[in-house]
């Protein structure tokens, strides 16, 4: 294991340095989606969320950034067990590691359980529920989860929900299997991986999803220096105007109300 530091804290994120992922956080000294993890500390300072989520957190560059109140719930989700061992490490370090919940499992809108998962031999960041095409993988079979069903004995409707999904191009799926919590907790605010050409190469109905997603969410794309660009209607052209020209940016914010926006600009 490497031990790295997350810039502009004292927290640990242990990597392997034999894995692409890992290697990359080596080469950018514990931070390589600098735009993101920006926001991530914000909305957690703007919001002070009591449910975190991370869905697709990989060795947890984001999650682990920050610090959270001593009350919150936080819970990560990956499919690769692999990752297991450094995240666990990682979190018994963070300030808030005994607030923490590791599900290893796919993130979906079906419980089952067995599931096919495609693990990256070369990158961990690139594994998948949609099959790697001609790359290294291996395959495993591992339960799959929905979000709400691991908030089932928790009662939902005081909390302040801030959720992150990377999960290449399974977004759409986990967003169905929490629809509750997205529906009945007081607050919601959340950042999703958003690879436009990715997900259609996956057969993701674009127009669809972006319709789902406007018709939920005001949508905003982070650009650099901290700015936010609201994707207006009509939704899918917008959406794809804005990242043909950002082509640094693979994701979107996504917020419930102006007031949200308001605080978020304070």
């Amino acid at each position: 294991m490497h031990k790295l530091i997350i810039p502009g804290t004292n927290h640990p994120i242990y990597v392997n340095p034999r894995d692409l992922k890992g290697a990359s956080l080596m080469r950018y000294k514990g931070m390589t989606q600098p735009r993101i993890v920006h926001w991530w500390r914000t909305m957690t300072q703007k919001f002070g969320p009591s449910l975190v989520i991370d869905a697709g957190v990989n060795y947890g560059e984001i999650v682990l950034s920050t610090a959270y109140d001593s009350q919150a719930s936080v819970t990560v989700i990956d499919a690769n067990e692999v990752l297991r061992p450094y995240l666990t490490r990682s979190i018994e370090e963070h300030p808030n590691g005994s607030q923490f919940r590791i599900v290893n499992a796919i993130a979906s809108d079906q419980l089952q359980s067995s599931v096919t998962f495609y693990v990256d031999k070369v990158r961990s960041g690139n594994s998948s529920a949609f099959h790697l095409g001609e790359r290294a993988f291996r395959e495993i079979t591992i339960p799959s989860v929905t979000v709400d069903s691991l908030f089932d004995d928790r009662t939902i409707k005081d909390d302040t929900l801030l959720f992150k999904l990377d999960v290449e191009g399974y977004e759409w799926n986990v967003l169905r299997g929490m629809s509750r919590i997205l529906k009945e907790t007081k607050e919601v605010a959340g950042i999703i991986e958003f690879n436009m050409s990715y997900m259609e190469k996956k057969g993701v109905d674009l127009r669809s999803f972006v319709s789902f997603l406007s018709e939920n969410f005001l949508l905003f794309a982070p650009g650099n220096k901290g700015a936010l660009t609201e994707i207006k209607a009509p939704y899918y052209e917008s959406a794809l105007q804005y990242f043909a020209r950002d082509k640094d940016c693979n994701d979107l914010i996504l917020l419930t109300n102006l007031d949200q926006l308001a605080k978020l600009k304070s």
